[in-house]
């Protein structure tokens, strides 16, 4: 009798350690990542071409000494043939496996101008890219937002993988009813997803714009896919 309460209390306290619905959450990134990061900021940086900068995101090279690493953001990988069968009744296919990277911003006067790239395998991990700042930029703006500053928005980059190639989303929340998929400009060009996809006025103000639900951002996707399986007969 002891030990089946004993289960009972292991079981209930698991269940509400993960609520249903709840999505891909990033677990707290590894001291290495972060460490990995801070060492190699500098090293990175200094090998981009001085001619190339802007691509970057730099405007001068004397920038460099003030870069400083933000908060690495997990990257998770999404699949188009999960897109293609999604029936929107929940959120399942976000519940994505870890890759093992993080993007790490890289902030100059308040502004994140590029990204490293970590990778690991789970004991050693190092800067592998510089690079990204079209991403980067589009940041700034997503992680300004009062949705990703309300304090309970976990923040993760997907990419999608498929027919789109590299389509990037931005993944903000931890439970189904607070998700939001941000599309950026890749997957809104692969995608052809306008503003009014992504945004809808907010009943109670309607002079302000509020995210659409991850569920109709992905039924939007879904629809586009569909589309164009259908004019590739």
């Amino acid at each position: 009798m002891q030990i089946s309460v004993i289960l009972l209390a292991i079981v209930l306290a698991v269940s509400a350690a993960k609520p249903s619905g709840a999505v891909a959450l990033p677990g707290e990134a590894p001291l290495q990542v972060t460490n990995a990061a801070s060492q190699g900021l500098q090293s990175w940086l200094n090998l981009i071409p001085p001619k190339e900068i802007n691509e970057y995101g730099f405007y001068h090279t004397s920038e460099f000494r003030k870069a400083n690493p933000g908060n690495p953001i997990e990257v998770f990988y999404l699949r188009a043939s999960s897109v293609r069968t999604y029936n929107g009744d929940n959120l399942s296919l976000l519940q994505l496996p870890s890759a093992r990277r993080w993007v790490i911003p890289v902030i100059v006067d308040g502004r994140i101008r590029t990204l490293l790239t970590v990778a690991g395998d789970g004991m050693s991990f190092k800067v592998v890219r510089i690079g990204e700042a079209g991403v980067a930029n589009q940041l700034n703006s997503i992680l300004g937002h009062p949705y990703a500053r309300n304090g309970k928005a976990a923040v993760r980059l997907v990419k999608l993988l498929g027919e789109r190639s590299y389509s990037d989303f931005i993944l903000l929340g931890a439970t189904e009813s607070d998700t939001r998929l941000i599309p950026l400009q890749s997957a809104r060009t692969a995608f052809s997803l306008k503003t009014s996809d992504i945004y809808t006025q907010d009943a109670s103000y309607p002079s302000r714009q509020v995210l659409r639900s991850a569920k109709e951002v992905l039924l939007l996707m879904k629809q586009n896919i569909l589309e164009m399986d259908h004019e590739k007969k």
